[in-house]
This record gives structure tokens, C-alpha cells and sequence, in this order.
């Protein structure tokens, strides 16, 4: 569908751009369906875009739209819209990789439109991801890229917005670049993520720092870890105190013997002795 939606739209281009007669109805309907699409793709991106619509300068979108359209689609189309004027300037500055990307994620376009230079670097090096996370979380992206590295973007692209800013606060207050990295790895690897941020104190984030203990205990929990230990822990800790008592009452008269059994012999002695002189 999509492939024949791009060769009528080719179509209806080729017949803009190469004109239509009085003599070829057809021709001149096909070229008045062309216009109109174009016509409103780009009133929508002088909207966006919030630029008067300068006879000149429109001219210079049309002719720029067109040429996008037939080498990447009908897309384009719906993407400039969404993404403004600037599409067009940033994806003859960008080419074939910032179209992919918009494309991919059309509801990132216009970030990519604004910020495709500090953008187009990222996408270029970890893939669409990039796209699919200034979408899903707008205008947090380098930031997260910042904080974590590229594995980052990989790791928090499907999570939900709310972990992801969460995250960032932590990271901002970590105490140091490893208690980051410790940070991300726990979350991913926990088996419960809220579980695991909500078990973080915040208060004490604030007031001390993330620290990697933090981040450990955090994770004991919501992985059940640290649950086992509270619930059994006491009886172990009795059980505990109970054995080493009788180890060190054991212990304390091991080491007594050798010097409390030659005073008993000489103590039996001398009673033994003072019975006889009263007798």
C-alpha cells in the first residue's frame, strides 16, 4: 500500500513539475490533486514553523518539498508538517539519515527540525532509538545521553516517562560517575523498576547523595532479596546469639581447666589434711 501510495504520489509530482495542458483533463486534475496536497503540507509548516508566507520564500519550500517527496515519499509529507519550514533546511544540510529518522518517528520531527545538529550525531551513532526516545520522552534525550551514555537511550527508550525522569534526578545527585553506572545497570537488571526507585529514599538523595549502598539495597529489595533477610532474620540473629553463648561459656572453661583443676587437687589437700588434725 505504502509503495503504491508513493508511485501515484511520484506521479501526480512529475506531472506538476512538468506542466499540464488545457488539451490533457486528466493531466490537469492529477496536477490540481498535487497542488492542493502541497499547498497544505506547507500552509501547515509556515504555521509551525510561525513564519509569514513570503511569496518567495514559498516558492523555495515548494520546490524543496517536491524534490523530497519523490526521493523519500509520501511521508515527507506528513512529516513537514509536523515538523515545519526547518525539515526541509535541516534535511538538505543532514540528507538521507535525519529523513530515516523523522520518518521512523514522525513525532520527533520537530525536535529533529530545531535541534538535528545536536541530534543527527547521537541518531547517527546509536541508531533510531534516538528518535524513538525524543518522542516517547520530548526534549530530555541529550540529557539522558549526558548522564548515562549512550547506553542510556538503549536502556530507558521503553520506560515509562516517569521512571526516566526519575532517574535523571538521581543521577544528578550520584556521588560519583560509577554510582551512574551502578545506577542504570540495577535498574535494568531489577525485576520490579518501581519497585526498585521507590525503594530509594529520596529525602536522604538530597541530603547526602545517591550512593552505590543506595543503589544495592534498592535493588536487594525489588529483587526479594533484602525481604528474605528482614523476615528471617531475627530468628536467625536468636538462634545465633543462643549458639555463641554456648561457645563462649565452653570456650571460658576449656581455658580455666589448666588453671582451676591444680588450685581443686591443692584445695582437696588442705582439707583433706585439716579433717585429720581435728580428728
Amino acid at each position: 500500500m505504502k509503495n503504491w501510495k508513493t508511485c501515484l504520489l511520484a506521479f501526480l509530482i512529475f506531472c506538476g513539475l512538468f506542466g499540464v495542458t488545457d488539451a490533457n483533463p486528466a493531466g490537469r486534475l492529477v496536477g490540481e490533486v498535487m497542488e492542493r496536497a502541497m499547498k497544505e503540507t506547507l500552509d501547515q509548516a509556515f504555521k509551525v514553523s510561525g513564519k509569514a508566507m513570503v511569496p518567495a520564500m514559498r516558492e523555495a519550500a515548494e520546490r524543496a518539498l517536491r524534490e523530497c517527496t519523490l526521493r523519500y515519499g509520501d511521508e515527507v509529507l506528513d512529516v513537514v508538517r509536523l515538523g515545519g519550514l526547518e525539515m526541509l533546511e535541516q534535511g538538505a544540510k543532514h540528507g538521507d539519515d535525519f529523513w530515516k529518522m523523522c520518518l521512523h518517528s514522525p513525532n520527533a520531527a520537530r525536535a529533529f527540525a530545531l535541534h538535528a545538529d545536536e541530534l543527527m550525531p547521537l541518531a547517527r551513532r546509536i541508531g533510531p532509538e534516538v528518535a524513538e526516545f525524543e518522542a516517547k520522552h520530548p526534549g530530555i534525550v541529550l540529557k539522558t545521553a549526558s548522564e548515562f551514555g549512550d547506553d542510556g537511550i538503549r536502556v530507558l527508550n521503553k520506560a515509562p516517562s516517569k521512571d526516566v525522569s526519575k532517574m535523571l534526578s538521581l543521577a544528578e545527585n550520584a556521588d560519583s560517575p560509577a554510582t551512574r553506572e551502578m545506577l542504570l545497570k540495577y535498574y535494568q537488571k531489577s525485576p520490579n523498576k518501581a519497585k526498585f526507585l521507590e525503594n530509594i529514599n529520596w529525602k536522604t538523595v538530597v541530603a547526602v547523595g545517591l550512593s552505590t549502598a543506595m543503589v544495592l539495597s534498592a535493588y536487594e529489595v525489588s529483587a526479594g532479596v533484602r525481604d528474605s533477610i528482614e523476615i528471617h532474620g531475627p530468628e536467625l540473629l536468636r538462634e545465633g546469639n543462643r549458639m555463641l553463648k554456648w561457645s563462649v561459656g565452653l570456650l571460658a572453661a576449656l581455658l580455666a581447666f589448666p588453671i582451676l583443676f591444680p588450685l581443686t587437687r591443692k584445695l582437696g589437700s588442705l582439707l583433706s589434711g585439716n579433717s585429720r588434725s581435728a580428728a
